[in-house]
């Protein structure tokens, strides 16, 4: 099943991706999401300091691998994605 890649700034797990590990790969115009993205606070306990885990292991971009819609962050919530760009 496709699954939507993930854009930091714009798409969510749990909180907004912000801080993008790849800055110079682009999905729909903002950076795209991989492994250890960060995940803005959006509560207490782990949802203080999460980061996207567990990205496609054939997906790689700048080194890192890439998340999509359904990938977890540490905190538990999962990766939210509507762009455009698919992955398998």
């Amino acid at each position: 099943m496709a699954r939507s890649v993930g854009r930091v700034g714009v798409d969510t797990a749990g909180g907004v991706l912000t801080s993008p590990i790849v800055p110079n790969v682009f999905v729909n115009g903002a950076p795209i999401a991989v492994e250890f993205t960060p995940v803005a606070p959006h509560g207490k306990g782990p949802h203080g300091g999460a980061f996207m885990t567990h990205g496609n292991p054939l997906v790689i971009a700048g080194g890192s691998l890439v998340n999509a819609t359904g990938d977890l962050a540490s905190c538990g919530h999962p990766l939210l994605s509507t762009s455009n760009v698919f992955i398998g």
